[in-house]
C-alpha cells in the first residue's frame, strides 16, 4: 500500500523531480569539465580512438564532481553517505562482490559461445592496471554519489523510499542513453544494476559498498576481461573478449555485457535476493523494537 501511495503522488511531484534531475545533470556536466575543455580546444577529436592517457585523464577528472559535491553538501549525511564506520570492510566486500558478479555473467556468456577470448597481458600493463583501477574507482564513485547519494538522499529525506530507488535508477539509465549500442536491453540492464546498488545503500546505510562494486564492475569490464564498457571502448590489459555474434541478447552487442539478457537475468535475481534480505532486515528491526 505505501508503494502505491507514493507512486500516486508522482504527478504532484513532477516539478520537484525535474528540479532534482536538473541539478543532478548539472553536477554530471561539472564532472565532465576536462573532456569538455579538451574538446572545445580541439585536443580530442575522434572519440572512438582516444589515447590511453586521455582515457585516464577523463576518469580522474571526475574527481572534480566528487570534490564539488563534497564541499557543497558538506555535513549532509543523506547526500554524502560516507560514514567511517565499516568503510574499509564495506569497500572490500564491494570489490569482491563486483568481481564475482561480473565473472559469473562473463563466464556464462562465454560458455554459450558469445566471446572469442585472447590473452592481451604483458608486464608493462601492470602499471596501467593500477592507474585504471583508481581511475574507475573515482569515476564510479562519482556516479554513485550523484545517483545513490544526491538523488536518492533527496527523496530519503522526505521518507519516500520507493521514489528514492526508482528515480535514481531512471536517471542512472538516462546518463548512458547517448552511448553506442544503447537499446531496451541496455536500458533494462542499467536500471536493474541501479536498483541493486540502491538496495546496497539501504542495507549498509552508505555508498562504500555500491561504489566499490561499481568500480570493480567497470574495471573488470574493460581492463581485465576486455569488453566494451557501457558502449565505450575499454582498455584490454589482461584479456580481450571479442563477441562472436552480433546478437544483442547474448553478448550485449556494441553496448557490451550489460546489454545482454544473461546480465539482465542475473541482475534481476540479485535484485530479488537483496529485496528479500531488506524485508527480513526490516522485520527483524520491527521485532526488536516491539520487544523493547
Amino acid at each position: 500500500m505505501p508503494m502505491i501511495t507514493q507512486l500516486q503522488k508522482i504527478p504532484k511531484l513532477l516539478l520537484p523531480i525535474v528540479i532534482v534531475y536538473g541539478i543532478a545533470f548539472g553536477w554530471s556536466l561539472v564532472s565532465e569539465l576536462i573532456p569538455f575543455v579538451m574538446g572545445f580546444f580541439g585536443v580530442v577529436g575522434d572519440t572512438t580512438d582516444i589515447p590511453r592517457s586521455f582515457n585516464l585523464l577523463f576518469l580522474y577528472g571526475e574527481a572534480i564532481g566528487i570534490i564539488g559535491m563534497a564541499i557543497y553538501y558538506r555535513g549532509d549525511r543523506l547526500i554524502l553517505p560516507f560514514p567511517r564506520r565499516h568503510a574499509i570492510r564495506d569497500y572490500a566486500l564491494g570489490l569482491v562482490f563486483g568481481l564475482l558478479m561480473f565473472s559469473i555473467i562473463w563466464s556464462i556468456i562465454n560458455m554459450l559461445g558469445g566471446y572469442q577470448v585472447f590473452v592481451a597481458f604483458d608486464g608493462s600493463h601492470l602499471f596501467w592496471l593500477v592507474l585504471f583501477f583508481f581511475g574507475y574507482a573515482i569515476q564510479s564513485m562519482f556516479e554513485e554519489l550523484l545517483c545513490r547519494g544526491y538523488i536518492m538522499g533527496h527523496w530519503l529525506k522526505r521518507h519516500q523510499v520507493t521514489l528514492a530507488v526508482l528515480l535514481n535508477a531512471v536517471f542512472f539509465s538516462f546518463l548512458h542513453i547517448a552511448n553506442p549500442g544503447f537499446d531496451i536491453y541496455a536500458a533494462s540492464g542499467l536500471f536493474l544494476f541501479a536498483i541493486a546498488m540502491s538496495q546496497f545503500r539501504l542495507l549498509t546505510g552508505n555508498i562504500w559498498l555500491c561504489g566499490a562494486f561499481h568500480a570493480m564492475w567497470n574495471f573488470a569490464e574493460g581492463p581485465i576481461f576486455g569488453t566494451a564498457v557501457s558502449g565505450l571502448a575499454g582498455e584490454k590489459l589482461v584479456l580481450e573478449s571479442l563477441p562472436t555474434t552480433t546478437s544483442q541478447p547474448l553478448s550485449g552487442g556494441l553496448f557490451g555485457l550489460e546489454g545482454s539478457i544473461v546480465s539482465n537475468i542475473v541482475h534481476l535475481l540479485l535484485v530479488i535476493l537483496l529485496g528479500i534480505i531488506l524485508v527480513w532486515q526490516k522485520r527483524r528491526t520491527q521485532l526488536a523494537l516491539s520487544a523493547n
